[in-house]
């Protein structure tokens, strides 16, 4: 059975964790401290160079975000912001604005400028601050020009004695849902955000970006990739067979305080480890969640065996699996991508799928059926966003089997 040294694993990584398979792990009792990545990603921080996050989804950056803006060093100020359902450029830059002038630590040195603006800024302002209208004449807030605003109260903030790291997330999905509206609008967008970070590459102001979508695949769209030419990126890597293992230990430990008799042994463990060849954080919470599900609904206490792990693997990529909306996911994104690049991707994987692997060879011949010009970005986007990796010399497949196993059986069949 398992057992666990409180000494032999520093940190975080010995206490019992809640499972969180519905959003981000988030709190004392959820989220699994990889002491490596934080510390790399404070290091980062530090150089105060404005960042890109890569990752793709499911794979913890959320959860590692919101982690150094609850725990944040003493000279920083981080400021979390999820810009997933934006829908226009004067909505995302509202939200920005108002994420800053609503802190606490930021305000005092606000107050000056918004003295001198009130009269443009104080419905918007009043709604945060909850400063009094009462003798004040203000415009329309329609008339508010975000943008300026922004700048001007970044402009009065950039000489701060703290470290003001403005972190914005789901960023690639906000600049997707513009561009579906309206391109030119999207392409403004990531203007003004190149042009502030360049206006902030020496002061106190930071910027991270991250999303599950890759941002770079987003703009290469634009043909504009010079846009992101001032960002560092950053990756988090999925877990390695170590992390993945103490945070199933974590997890049982935790399912523990619910029923004293329920425990995994220590070579099922190392099973489940090997059977999930993709090693995110997800799919070890929805596994051991299903193994306690399977535990607590015997009618008498059962024994976690290497087949109650296979079964509970399968169970997942059925089409009425409870899990069902992560894998749907995966195909929507690609349904969403524009011609002939969706059809470009469903057949690659599709190729996938059936032969295990596939060819840039084959790629290219795939491109050339659909007539596309300028494809290569797919291939990239397959790679960077989760689905593929490179096995070998030219030579691609699926990052999960799991995956590969749902989209053969729900996608292809």
């Amino acid at each position: 059975m398992i057992e666990i040294s409180l000494e032999r694993i520093a940190g975080m990584k010995v206490k019992p964790l809640i499972t969180c398979v519905g959003g981000s792990a988030e709190g004392e009792k959820r989220f699994f401290h990889r002491a490596k990545l934080v510390k790399k990603l404070r290091r980062k921080l530090a150089n105060k160079e404005h960042l890109l996050i890569s990752a793709p989804r499911r794979i913890g950056k959320t959860s590692l975000l919101k982690y150094i803006r609850n725990k944040p060093e003493a000279n920083q100020v981080p400021l979390y912001l999820i810009v997933q359902s934006v829908s226009s450029i004067d909505e995302f830059n509202k939200r920005l604005l108002k994420e800053i002038v609503g802190n606490e630590l930021l305000w005092p040195k606000l107050q000056g400028w918004y003295k001198k603006n009130k009269s443009r800024v104080t419905t918007l302002i009043s709604k945060v601050r909850k400063i009094s209208l009462d003798g004040v004449e203000i415009d329309k807030e329609d008339n508010i020009d975000y943008y300026e605003a922004l700048t001007q109260a970044l402009s009065e903030l950039r000489d701060h004695d703290k470290q003001i790291i403005i972190i914005i997330d789901e960023f690639p999905d906000a600049v997707t849902n513009i561009k579906n509206r309206d391109s030119a609008e999207a392409l403004t967008l990531l203007q003004q955000q190149r042009e502030l970070r360049e206006i902030h590459s020496k002061t106190a102001i930071q910027f991270v970006y991250t999303g599950s979508t890759g941002l770079r695949n987003v703009v290469r769209l634009f043909k504009e990739s010079h846009l992101l030419n001032n960002l560092v990126e950053f990756t988090v890597l999925p877990f390695s067979s170590d992390d993945v293992k103490d945070l199933m230990r974590c997890l049982v430990l935790g399912k523990k305080e619910d029923n004293a008799s329920f425990d995994i042994p220590e070579s099922i463990i190392d099973y489940a480890v090997q059977s999930l060849d993709w090693k995110l954080p997800y799919f070890a919470q929805i596994l051991i969640e299903s193994l306690f599900d399977e535990f607590e609904d015997a009618e008498g206490d059962i024994q976690i065996t290497e087949s109650t792990v296979d079964d509970v693997l399968d169970r997942l990529i059925q089409a009425k699996s409870e899990h069902r909306d992560y894998f749907e996911h995966w195909k929507q994104r690609v349904d969403k991508l524009p011609q002939p690049y969706n059809l470009i991707a469903k057949e690659v994987l599709m190729k996938a799928v059936t032969d295990n692997t596939i060819r840039r060879s084959n790629y290219h011949d795939i491109c050339v059926k659909h007539k596309a010009i300028d494809s290569s970005w797919v291939l990239d986007m397959l790679q960077y966003d989760g689905y593929l990796t490179e096995i070998s010399d030219g030579s691609f497949g699926f990052n999960s089997s799991l995956l590969q196993k749902w989209w053969s059986k729900n996608v292809s069949a």
